[in-house]
């Protein structure tokens, strides 16, 4: 191939790149060392006064001009602006890590792209795809479906320079050689000045975002902004230069939160250069005088919820609802911004869910969406590309013509080959994934596809995609290796419910049985609380059951409803995680169903080693656990088994109800008494909801008295102690229910 066709090619590629103020994408396709040599035939530097080499190797370390990233570390792009960016794809297709770079590039700039032949890049042993493999699968086993896919995304291009070492240069379609043809208008950055933040904005778009969160903290109460957008349009910046407004108008505190501290970066750079002064910290914290910014992860809120001015919340659509519900409740001044179609989460679940949350909450809310692209021009060519290679953009509505049910669908287990040549069946079955979990990203699409242990279900009405699952094999363990996992010697990828039981729970068998494992589950929301979630649930179940799995089972991040979603199809809670997510603020439960008698003798005995340990540990590790989920996980009648009331018991039982004595001398029965009824199903019909948290909240969790005075609406140590007295009376007249029952 021609070194100077290829120049002539590049610099017209790059000319009408810097013209339209839009990217362009390059693709060098053929063997390793031919790529790399194309790529230094080039001459990068007399175009870009710096350049983004990610790679596992070095390329060009010795040119001053070449920043060389490993793509591990492509975190670290956010918020930072790139003109030239070589991806070499020889080192590993990071779907996430591209979906990170990409929206670091700017209008005018350049994605190149290192890759094997297209039509053969599905069978380079991609090491990246190290991260899908699963015990006992090898390399060799992946079809490597994702980048079949993303390699047919590229050839579909008619904006892409195309260098192949088989198949020559294509020339990408020729576009308006001027902005004046093309109608766009150059994006140059302002200066930063003391004048108004009017000045620091890049767009009319971005002008009334910041105007408008001013006025969130300035206006009336009660009123939240929704700030939406795509990526690259300014959200981030908006922030930070309203932060920094908010901040030399005399506002104390301001707190920012998010998923991670590194989403959050680019407003904190931003706030910092426009207040032209102040200390940063880079634990996320911005002072100045008095006045200060600081990041707080989401689960630091909740318990107690700091004081602040206001609150910012970037990246809402990675963070559960039942966070930002609860958010919107503790603070009367608060900004939710959001990304739509972003790798950050999923942006059109955040939309639909959380709107109805805002109409009940705070009908007065306000949204505001930015539409206009800060660092590149519209109908960006590689933003487009992106957005398709990725799914970025995947959604669907339903189109029902009549009301329909779980029994007129279809519940079936697909061919993942039948995903790459059905692409509206792809989108409708990611799209689904997006909308119901807060932290679905490119990797889980590339997951979808190559995920070696990996089985999807959907249901399906005539063409149309009403409810999803992703479920995983586990297990199977040699004796061997399943006493190694035990001892904590060996860790394998993919399998979580048996290595959580052996590793965790102690039960060194629990590796040789096979599992099935429930990774993803998702209705439609307009079709939600209606059966599908149980039906489809019902038919995963009987398909394992004739595939001789022992056990089957799922692991999430619970709430009480969801729990008990579960609990409704026959799972039975056997664990709880120590830790609370820091994103979701929620414990991870593993729930289980059993196939045959291995499988139930092992639930049976993880099960009644977490009921023998966990209202002690409602003492400790679980004492702010929410009390309708420690009463659903304690669900089931077999605390009557574990912990037994003596005569003794029962009478200490009455005295204190009847005020014979007080709670402190009486306070091992009444926690008793507590334990053995509180998983009755007989309870939930017993006591209202607030009884059933007081139970929880004195008896199984010793708060204090002020605080569960306070959280229940009792004036007073006098009056809670006695609707103790009345709930334990009503308690003890139903001992008849207590297996085994004591003697009296």
């Amino acid at each position: 191939m021609a070194v100077s066709a290829v120049n002539k090619a590049f610099k017209q590629l790059l000319a009408d790149a810097q013209q339209s103020q839009q990217r362009r994408l390059v693709i060098i396709a053929g063997e390793q060392a031919w790529g790399r040599k194309q790529l230094q035939q080039l001459m990068l530097s007399q175009f870009f006064e710096q350049q983004h080499h990610i790679s596992e190797e070095l390329l060009g370390a010795e040119d001053p001009t070449i920043t060389t990233l490993s793509r591990k570390k492509s975190q670290q792009m956010l918020g930072t602006d790139i003109s030239c960016l070589v991806y070499d794809a020889y080192s590993g297709l990071d779907p996430d890590a591209i979906g990170v770079l990409g929206g670091a590039i700017v209008g005018g700039g350049l994605l190149i792209m290192l890759t094997p032949e297209l039509d053969d890049w599905h069978n380079f042993l991609d090491p990246d795809y190290h991260r899908l493999l699963v015990h006992p699968n090898k390399p060799e086993q992946l079809e490597h479906l994702f980048i079949r896919r993303f390699a047919s995304t590229i050839e579909q291009l008619d904006s892409a320079l195309i260098c192949s070492e088989k198949n020559g240069l294509t020339i990408p379609t020729p576009t308006p050689t001027s902005l004046a043809q093309s109608g766009a208008t150059a994006i140059a950055a302002p200066a930063i000045s003391s004048a108004t933040q009017a000045d620091y904005c890049r767009t009319a778009d971005q002008r009334a975002a910041v105007a408008a969160i001013v006025k969130v903290v300035k206006g009336h109460r009660r009123r939240p902004l929704v700030l939406t957008s795509d990526r690259g349009r300014g959200k981030s910046s908006a922030l930070g230069i309203a932060a920094a407004e908010l901040m030399k108008s005399g506002v104390q505190k301001i707190i920012i939160t998010a998923p991670t501290l590194a989403a959050v970066q680019a407003v904190f750079e931003h706030a910092k250069q426009l207040l032209g002064g102040g200390t940063h910290s880079d634990k996320g914290r911005l002072s100045l005088d008095n006045q200060q910014l600081i990041f707080m992860p989401p689960d630091q809120l909740l318990r107690p919820a700091p004081k602040a001015d206001v609150l910012l919340v970037d990246e809402a659509a990675a963070i559960p609802l039942t966070i930002l519900a609860t958010l919107l409740q503790q603070y009367s001044r608060v900004v939710f911004a959001s990304t739509v179609h972003g790798y950050e989460g999923a942006g059109r679940g955040f939309g639909i869910r959380f709107q109805q949350i805002l109409d009940e909450q705070t009908p007065q809310w306000k949204s505001l969406t930015l539409e206009q692209p800060i660092r590149w021009q519209a109908n960006d060519p590689v933003e487009q590309w992106l957005f398709e290679a990725l799914l970025l953009n995947a959604d669907y509505s339903l189109s029902l013509a009549k009301k329909i049910k779980p029994r007129d669908c279809k519940f079936v287990e697909l061919e993942r080959r039948d995903l790459v040549n059905n692409e509206a069946l792809l989108r409708q079955i990611f799209s689904l994934l997006v909308l119901a979990h807060y932290q679905t990203t490119p990797a889980d699409l590339r997951n979808l596809l190559d995920g070696p242990n990996i089985r999807v279900w959907v249901a399906l009405y005539e063409d149309q995609v009403l409810a999803t699952a992703l479920v995983t094999d586990e297990g199977d363990f040699s004796r061997e290796l399943a006493t190694a996992v035990w001892k904590g010697e060996r860790r394998l990828r993919g399998h979580l419910l048996p290595q959580t039981l052996a590793a965790h729970s102690g039960v060194e068998v629990a590796p040789k049985l096979r599992y099935q494992r429930i990774m993803r589950i998702a209705v439609q929301p307009e079709l939600q609380q209606q059966g599908f979630g149980q039906a489809m649930l019902a038919a995963i179940s009987e398909q394992a059951e004739k595939s001789d799995v022992d056990i089957l089972g799922s692991s999430f991040g619970v709430t009480a409803d969801v729990l008990h979603f579960w609990q409704r199809a026959g799972f039975t809670p056997v664990r709880l995680g120590v830790s609370r997510d820091a994103c979701s603020g929620t414990h991870s439960a593993i729930v289980l169903q059993s196939f045959n008698l291995s499988g139930e003798l092992v639930i049976d005995l993880v099960r009644y080693r977490f009921l023998e340990h966990f209202p002690h540990q409602l003492l400790t590790l679980f004492a702010g656990l929410e009390p309708e989920l420690a009463a659903g996980l304690m669900f089931g009648g077999e605390m009557a088994d574990l912990i037994l009331l003596d005569d003794q018991d029962w009478l200490d039982i009455t005295a204190f109800a009847e005020g014979y004595r007080v709670y402190e001398v009486c306070s091992v029965p009444l926690w008793k008494l507590a334990c053995s009824f509180t998983g009755q199903l007989e309870v939930r019909q017993w006591l209202t909801d607030a009884q059933r948290d007081l139970v929880v909240y004195v008896l199984l969790q010793n708060r204090p008295a002020p605080w569960v005075a306070k959280q229940l609406g009792f004036t007073g140590r006098k009056e809670l102690v006695q609707a103790l007295r009345d709930v334990v009376k009503l308690l003890s007249r139903q001992q008849i229910f207590l297996r085994p029952t004591s003697v009296h």
